[in-house]
């Protein structure tokens, strides 16, 4: 798992406006249970991501709220990218979520 890929779940969560639990990431992310339960965590703790948490400490949703920083949005770069970060997130659209760039 990479700090690129948090980041990308978290934009596409962030997208959709909605809650997710580990089970809404594996079905959406096609990602493991275990890993998707690690990235929800990473999510919720990090401190670039504003976030809604509601459930159990054990099983718990997350929304994300806000997101600090330069984003990448359905394969476009956000202007104030470098152009080593524009790569980055190319690659990580294309190789790790199979997505095309317009």
């Amino acid at each position: 798992m990479s700090i690129s890929q948090n980041r990308a779940i978290a934009e596409q969560m962030l997208a959709t406006g909605k809650f997710y639990g580990s089970k809404d990431l594996k079905t959406e992310f096609g990602v493991s249970v275990e890993r998707a339960a690690t990235i929800l965590g990473a999510i919720r703790r990090c401190k670039c991501y504003a976030v809604e948490v509601v459930g159990t400490p054990r099983h718990y949703l997350v929304k994300v709220l806000e997101i600090k920083g330069p984003t990448l949005t359905y394969g476009h770069a956000d202007p104030e990218l470098t152009p080593l970060q524009a790569a980055r997130w190319q690659y990580v659209n294309t190789q790790v979520f199979g997505r095309a760039h317009g």
